[in-house]
């Protein structure tokens, strides 16, 4: 005969697995609402990013992520970006300082809004491509970043190139001197064309500039490695 203790025992664990079960079933129920952000959207924030016009991308980009939106990992890409070539700008009210701050501020409410998810595998697959997909497929005539295995993902390349910066090879002043390269003939404008077009300006930077932009990225980044940490840990 079943003891009381038993049976309340065995109802009381029944009753657990079923709330456990509509908890899952609810988790997975909002992730499947969860989208990422559309394609039109993700253009208009390129054009910004690809003008030189940060804060208004990154205003934009702030504004995109919701509960139910997420970011593509080329936009994540270009914030990053952002954070290592934002250079003064002569129409610009917006110092580097405050734009780098909210470069950190974007990535990490949207490292806490969308953490890494084992029930949304297309945040981990966006992850997965911000941190070890090809950085910036770009080429530019006059930069380095290749040596520095930048295909192999973010997280290699800055911490190759912090290796690099700390080093005794590397130069206090500016990698590339743009006066050598710049066509004579360019004047104005065309000038800021060029090396939009040609040059990596985080090369065009003094060390600690330099030093400095890796630091903030690699700051960035280590919080989304860490939610990853406490996701496996959790499993």
């Amino acid at each position: 005969m079943t003891s009381t203790t038993e049976k309340y025992g065995s109802s009381e664990c029944s009753t657990n697995e079923f709330k456990f079960e509509m908890f899952e079933k609810k988790l997975q129920t909002n992730c499947d609402k969860i989208q990422q952000l559309s394609p039109g959207a993700s253009n208009i924030i390129n054009t910004d990013v690809n003008g030189n016009m940060w804060h208004v991308a990154l205003e934009n980009i702030f504004l995109c992520i919701t509960p139910k939106q997420y970011l593509t990992a080329k936009i994540l890409s270009d914030i990053v970006e952002i954070m290592l070539n934002a250079h003064d700008h002569e129409n610009s009210e917006y110092t580097i300082a405050h734009l780098i701050n909210r470069c950190e501020q974007t990535l990490a409410f949207h490292f806490r809004m969308h953490p890494p998810c084992f029930n949304h595998e297309n945040i981990l697959n966006v992850y997965q491509e911000f941190l070890m997909g090809e950085k910036n497929k770009t080429e530019k005539q006059y930069s380095n970043r290749h040596e520095y295995e930048c295909k192999k993902g973010i997280i290699k390349f800055c911490f190759n190139r912090l290796d690099y910066e700390v080093s005794s090879e590397s130069k206090d002043g500016p990698l590339i001197n743009k006066d050598e390269v710049t066509p004579q003939e360019l004047k104005g404008t065309r000038i800021k064309h060029f090396e939009n077009e040609h040059l990596i300006l985080y090369e065009l930077l003094e060390r600690s500039d330099r030093i400095k932009r890796l630091m903030a990225v690699l700051s960035s980044i280590i919080e989304l490695l860490q939610f990853n940490l406490l996701i496996f840990k959790s499993r």
